[in-house]
Parts: structure tokens; sequence; C-alpha cells
């Protein structure tokens, strides 16, 4: 999809029915998504997971 032609993208996304917002990074024939939070590890996507894209980030509002 149109999404997934680009390198890099900020999305909300439901990864095997749990909904995230992540980078989504392509390279190659891999694609992964990658936290903000150094906390979390990226996750590889896989065929037999079952990823949506609900959504591409454009606007970040933050509280001051």
């Amino acid at each position: 999809t149109e999404v997934l032609n680009k390198a890099w993208q900020d999305i909300v996304a439901a990864l095997d029915g749990q909904m995230t917002i992540k980078r989504l990074y392509r390279r190659d024939d891999k694609i992964m998504l990658l936290p903000e939070n150094e906390l979390f590890k990226p996750i590889e996507i896989l065929d037999s997971m079952d990823m949506v894209i609900w959504g591409v980030a454009t606007n970040v509002i933050h509280s001051l």
C-alpha cells in the first residue's frame, strides 16, 4: 500500500488485535515497528502476524 512505500512513517496500527503507535520502518523485504520509548523492543512484522494500519500520524500535540 501507499504507507508501505515510504521508508519511515509514524502509524497507528492494530497488531494481532492490540493497538499501537509506532514508527514503521521498511528496508528491502523487512518491515519493522520501532518504538520511541527505549524500554520497548522493535517488532519485526512476520507473515504470520495480523497487522492493520489504521492511519498515519501527521501532527503531534504536546502539553507544556
